[in-house]
């Protein structure tokens, strides 16, 4: 059988976000690594194993030192990102499983495949696992008009940032105000870094050349499609 193994630096996280794959045929697996009392950006780019499946809040516990509370403050939580209204549903991890804020019974809410999500270990930082279906295909996600969209980058190696133009009607502008936007977060001090989309391609906010960064194997970002809302297809590495 074959067996390909990756060991890839998410170097755009001041996490240092490391994302190591390994497959056999398409089934592998992805570790991340959490550092604690932060917030780390991540993306399920996988597909559970024998579909395209919804991953349940609830299976979300391959990870050592898990940090549990009576509250969404004092535990290990997730954040998952609405963009229609541009609110967060949190949820945190409790003794006997993963709890909606607000609610009192153990969450049966899923997260979709290519879905950005919020991860925050508390106390003590460690490594999550994710496993599935590695994707070798290109990816289609709809994004929506005038709104940001919390996706990832679908496969398990960086693709560079200035590579993400496969998508219908994309609007340009001088400023990051005025164009489709991508922004990408950095846990360490809870800020992002804005790149927009120019006629010659995408620019970083403040800089004057086209932006060569890349989104890490696992990174989630968000994304905002100015005015037409459109399906942004991600072109394969893997091939």
């Amino acid at each position: 059988m074959k067996k390909l193994v990756m060991t890839l630096a998410a170097g755009l996280f001041a996490t240092a976000l490391m994302a190591e794959v390994t497959s056999v045929n398409v089934v592998g697996y992805q570790t991340g690594n959490l550092a604690s009392n932060q917030y780390t950006a991540l993306g399920w780019q996988f597909s559970l194993v024998g579909g395209v499946t919804e991953i349940p809040i609830a299976s979300i516990t391959n990870y050592p030192n898990p940090t549990t509370a009576l509250t969404f403050s004092g535990a290990d939580g997730i954040r998952v990102f609405y963009g229609k209204n541009s609110t967060y549903t949190n949820y945190y991890r409790r003794s006997t499983g993963w709890r909606k804020e607000g609610g009192s019974a153990t969450t049966t809410d899923t997260i979709k495949p290519g879905q950005m999500v919020m991860f925050y270990k508390r106390t003590t930082g460690s490594t999550l696992t994710q496993a599935g279906e590695v994707i070798n295909q290109d990816v289609s996600t709809v994004v929506a008009s005038n709104q940001y969209s919390a996706i990832c980058n679908p496969f398990p190696m960086e693709i560079p940032i200035a590579s993400i133009t496969n998508y219908p009607n994309p609007t340009t502008a001088l400023t990051f105000s005025g164009a489709d936007g991508i922004r990408v977060f950095y846990g360490a001090n809870s800020t992002y870094t804005n790149y927009y989309r120019r006629s010659t391609g995408w620019r970083k906010e403040g800089g004057s050349a086209t932006t060569t960064d890349t989104i890490p194997a696992g990174a989630g970002f968000m994304f905002y499609k100015r005015t037409t809302g459109s399906t942004i297809t991600f072109d394969t590495p893997l091939n």
